[in-house]
C-alpha cells in the first residue's frame, strides 16, 4: 500500500516527515519549558511545518497541491490514510508507480 502511494513514488515522503516534525516538535516541545522553547516559537515552528507541507506537496504533472487537499476536503482522520495509499493523482489521474 504505502510503497504505492503517489507520495512514496514520486519522492515526496521526505517532505510530508519533515512538516510532520515540525508541526509535532512545534506543538509538544513548548510543554516543557526546560528546553527553552516558548509558545510562541513553538506555534510558528508548527505553522511553518503545515505551510511547508500544503505548498510543497503537490502532483509533478499538473501541480494541484495533495497535502492541501487532503487536508481541506477529507474528514481528519481520513487524510493520512489517503496520502499515503493513493497510487494515482486525484486530479489529472496520472498513476506514478509506473515511474
Amino acid at each position: 500500500m504505502f510503497s504505492q502511494s503517489i507520495i512514496r513514488s514520486t519522492g515526496q515522503f521526505w517532505k510530508l516527515l519533515f512538516s510532520s516534525i515540525a508541526m509535532l516538535a512545534g506543538s509538544i516541545v513548548p510543554m516543557f519549558p526546560s528546553v527553552g522553547m516558548g509558545w510562541i516559537p513553538g506555534t510558528i515552528l508548527a505553522a511553518a511545518g503545515l505551510a511547508f507541507a500544503s505548498y510543497s506537496i503537490s502532483c509533478p504533472n499538473c501541480g494541484i497541491r495533495w497535502f492541501w487537499k487532503a487536508m481541506s476536503n477529507l474528514e481528519l482522520q481520513g487524510w493520512l490514510v489517503w496520502m499515503v495509499s493513493r497510487p494515482d493523482c486525484p486530479d489529472c489521474k496520472k498513476d506514478f508507480r509506473e515511474n
